[in-house]
Parts: C-alpha cells; structure tokens; sequence
C-alpha cells in the first residue's frame, strides 16, 4: 500500500495548526526545507508526526532537529493508526466481532450525535476523562480556539437528553483527524465510546476521507480499542532518540498528572509534540 498518500495534505504540517499549538504555548517556529515551511517545536523538533522524504529528514538533521517521522515498520512502541477512505459497509464488516457486537448494542440506547458550536458544554466531559486516566488536559482556550477553525469540528453524543461523549476532529482535504475523544465512564453501559467511533468512521468514508486516529503507546488499552476498528497501525520513529525513552516519558507523565497544576506549560512541552 502506499501510505505516502495518507499524509499528502497533513493537517498537523499547516499553518493553522501551528498557529493553534503557538496561541497555548509560544514555542513554536518554521525552518525551510526543500521548499516547504515545516513547523519546529522549540527550535529542536518537528511538531507534525509525518512521512517525512529522506531528503526531509537529512536536512532536517543537518539542522540539529529531532524528527517525528511514522513509518510502516511492524517493530516499535509509539502505534499511529489510520484508515483508508473506502466504502463504509466494508469498515464496517471488518471490525473486530466483539467492537462491532458492541456498536450493535449502543445503538439500543438510542444515542444521537450532535454537532457542537462551542466547546463548553463538553469541556466537563473532556476534564473527567483525562483525570480518569491520569492525564494532563490542555485548557479550555485551545478547543475554543480549534472550533474557531474552518476545519474543526466538535461532536457530542447524546442519552436521553444528557451529554455523555464527545470528540473534537479536523479535516483537511481528504483527511478527517479524530484528534480527541472523550466519555462519563457512568454511562459506559450504553457504549459510548464504540457508538463514537462508529460515527466518525462512517462519517469520515461516507465523505471519502482517511482517517485518523493518532499515535498511542503499543498494548494501552485505548490502542487494542482502535487496533478492534480495523485500523492500519503505523509506527512513530523519534529519530535522534530513542523511541522507549519517549514511552517511558509519556507513561512518567501519565502517572504524576499533579504536576500538570504547578507546572502547566512544562507538561505541555512533554505532551504537544506527540499529540
């Protein structure tokens, strides 16, 4: 397969994305190469996970840059998934049995997804998830940013009158990002999270548009979850570093989240860079 073709309009290479990451942090700049501006996070590596050319990634080393560069290696601990633009029915016959059985069962509860205006009402939903896992978030300023955006999108789901999920995504040309996802783990019996999935896929192929769903480290539980969508998992090369380092970096984050309250900007330069 020719996985070039997925990241021929990356969104996270634009200038709109770089521009949002600078409104929440400041860092960020451009070096040219090979003419083409790519953003650099702190002068000292690449914001944008891409299929950088080896051209790309000499000059860019040349330049004392580290490079975020996803390869199609079966070896690795950083996953990026992605999906081809194809006919939905055939997603969908693809899912792993039980993921599908459990779209099958969210659907009994009568959930609705509803396009959202402003991020407030789902901000809430966004915090407790992140506190759930042990996370750092990023502020309310950066969603309400994101949707002030032509290729921002905020969705919620909906029980009963209750918002209970929700997930903020991009789109650029023919990619659709499911950049953030978010649920109340009670209401996890209504399979919120499978419902979710569900929809932005079948909304992402009934458009024509690859999907998606960002890096993870390998075997976390939110990784077997889109491993189950069918997804192709890509692997995440941190050149000039070694990659198991960027794992335990992120697994350390995950587990000292109190820091994210005394030191915000600094987690932050932990966690921009592998969004």
């Amino acid at each position: 397969m020719d996985y070039a073709q997925l990241f021929k309009n990356n969104f996270y290479l634009s200038k709109e994305w770089s521009e949002l990451i600078n409104s929440i942090n400041g860092n960020i700049s451009t070096i040219n190469i090979r003419k083409k501006s790519i953003p650099i996070y702190k002068n000292k590596i690449t914001l944008a996970w891409h299929r950088y050319s080896n051209l790309e990634i000499e000059e860019l080393r040349n330049n004392k840059i580290i490079v975020t560069k996803i390869t199609d290696s079966k070896k690795g601990l950083i996953n990026y998934h992605v999906m081809f633009a194809q006919d939905y029915d055939e997603v969908y016959k693809n899912y792993d049995k039980k993921f599908r059985n459990l779209v099958k069962k969210s659907k009994e509860f009568k959930l609705k997804l509803n396009k959202e205006t402003n991020f407030n009402s789902l901000y809430f939903i966004y915090l407790h998830t992140l506190k759930r896992l042990n996370s750092p978030a990023f502020p309310l300023k950066f969603f309400e940013n994101a949707l002030k955006l032509k290729e921002a999108k905020a969705f919620s789901v909906i029980y009963q009158g209750t918002k209970i999920a929700g997930c903020l995504i991009f789109e650029n040309e023919d990619n659709v990002y499911l950049s953030f996802a978010f649920s109340l783990d009670n209401y996890f019996f209504t399979k919120p999270n499978n419902f979710l999935y569900d929809a932005i896929i079948n909304y992402a192929m009934k458009n024509k548009k690859n999907l998606h769903f960002g890096m993870g480290v390998e075997n976390a539980g939110y990784e077997r979850f889109k491993d189950d969508t069918g997804a192709i998992k890509l692997k995440c090369n941190y050149l000039y570093k070694n990659e198991y380092l960027l794992g335990l970096g992120l697994k350390i984050v995950e587990k000292i989240p109190f820091l994210y309250k005394f030191k915000p900007n600094k987690i932050l330069d932990v966690t921009i860079p592998f969004t």
